[in-house]
């Protein structure tokens, strides 16, 4: 054991927690540059602790309880809430879409973004700019996100959608908020953009799906 964290104090209980890297400002040899740092990611009940290896520590809110997460590349993590049958009962009385449930963290110092559906035929940011950000559907379940290895070039997620019998693979991607960049390829395109006060920094396109039989 090389680390022990006591959040008695807190008086919440821990709910998810993982490794992860975390992007930070250099101030040597090379100000204005950015390294990666490694941390831990640890999810209370309202707010998240991160713990880096430099020795930096923060603190974030938390407006939902998380059910897990996992480290993206090339930095942060992504985070799936809570879902409360309650919701989807609410939401097919009131008609309302039940709100997102896969978001990202990149910064301590933002709020968790929600993470962006898109597709290949957004091929400018006007075109992506100009409709509603659509997010993943509530009912797919996270059930693992990889970590770039040195021979891909793609990052990837496995999905469950329980009441559709669906096994889903995602690509994702992160967008640095400072990119502003629009070229033909697929990886390229998706432009970190706000949506009707909700900004996305990481993207997912689905790239395969089977379905699946499940025992009752």
């Amino acid at each position: 054991m090389k680390k022990k964290w006591n959040f008695e104090q807190e008086e919440q209980c821990i709910q998810w927690a993982c490794i992860g890297w975390l992007e930070q400002q250099n101030t040597e040899p090379i100000l204005g540059t950015t390294s990666r740092v490694p941390g831990v990611f640890v999810f209370l009940r309202s707010f998240g602790k991160i713990y880096l290896k430099d020795g930096l520590e923060y603190t974030f809110a938390l407006p939902f309880i998380v059910r897990k997460a996992w480290p993206l590349s090339p930095h942060g993590v992504m985070i799936q809430r809570v879902l409360e049958p309650s919701e989807i009962e609410e939401a097919e009385i009131s008609g309302d879409a039940v709100l997102p449930t896969i978001f990202s963290v990149t910064s301590p110092f933002s709020e968790a973004a929600t993470v962006g559906l898109t597709s290949p035929s957004l091929k400018s940011e006007d075109e992506t700019a100009a409709r509603p950000l659509k997010s993943v559907s509530p009912t797919e379940m996270v059930v693992w996100v990889s970590h770039r290895g040195s021979a891909s070039n793609d990052d990837v997620l496995v999905t469950v959608d329980v009441e559709q019998r669906q096994l889903s693979v995602w690509r994702y991607i992160y967008t640095n908020p400072k990119d502003r960049r629009v070229v033909g390829d697929m990886r390229d395109c998706m432009i970190p953009i706000e949506h009707r006060r909700m900004k996305a920094a990481c993207w997912m396109e689905k790239i395969y799906h089977h379905e699946i039989s499940i025992s009752e």
